[in-house]
């Protein structure tokens, strides 16, 4: 029974591990200039899976190559997408984007206009974003850190009431050679020797 609690704790233990690691990829970076951002289509496939996180940087337009992969918005519009770039053009001041997202039968039908920064993504954090829903979820905080924090917390008291136990209190067995000095009380000159209990086992502090 003991093997199997520790074998339930010590995976629960990785499984928390594991997931504040996918949470801490996934928001360090950005103490250090990037954003990051929930991918919630296919149209990226393996590059950038749905429910993966993408860490982006804002860098010069002109910089942007064919096969990065950046984000954007269009004017007027709310969506985010991230696609990677097929073709790089000028027009004036302006740098004009050909994109497509790797999953698609066909690319963007309208370029993408820049004039000064665009968001490169960086880097690609697999099932991060599945961590992270369901982390801002009331169920899901509860589960991902309440419920480890109180399992700890009654591990650690038990713990501690196990080390309280006051140690065996039964007396040990009297030797064999206390036995045999035992003739005082016959009046034969022995030699007698009072009972003294042996040493209790008990932790060394």
């Amino acid at each position: 029974m003991r093997s199997v609690l520790r074998l339930t704790r010590a995976v629960a233990t990785l499984a928390v591990a594991g997931l504040v690691l996918l949470l801490a990829s996934a928001f360090v970076p950005t103490l250090f200039g990037y954003e990051s951002m929930i991918v919630t289509s296919g149209s990226m496939g393996s590059a950038a899976p749905k429910g993966s996180v993408v860490l982006t940087r804002m860098v010069d337009a002109r910089s942007i190559g064919t096969g990065d992969v950046i984000s954007w918005r269009y004017p007027g519009r709310d969506a985010t997408i991230t696609h990677r770039v097929t073709s790089v053009e000028r027009d004036g001041s302006q740098v004009v984007l050909r994109t497509k997202g790797d999953a698609n039968a066909t690319p963007d039908y309208e370029p993408v206009r820049l004039s000064s920064a665009v968001a490169r993504v960086e880097r690609v954090v697999p099932l991060a974003g599945h961590v992270v829903r369901v982390a801002r979820s009331p169920v899901g905080g509860v589960v991902l850190f309440v419920l480890p924090i109180i399992g700890l917390a009654l591990d650690g008291k038990k713990r501690r009431r196990t080390r309280a136990l006051p140690p065996d209190s039964s007396p040990g067995p009297v030797p064999a050679l206390q036995a045999a000095l035992w003739k005082g009380s016959s009046g034969s000159g022995g030699v007698v020797v009072p009972w003294v209990a042996p040493p209790r086992a008990g932790p060394v502090r």
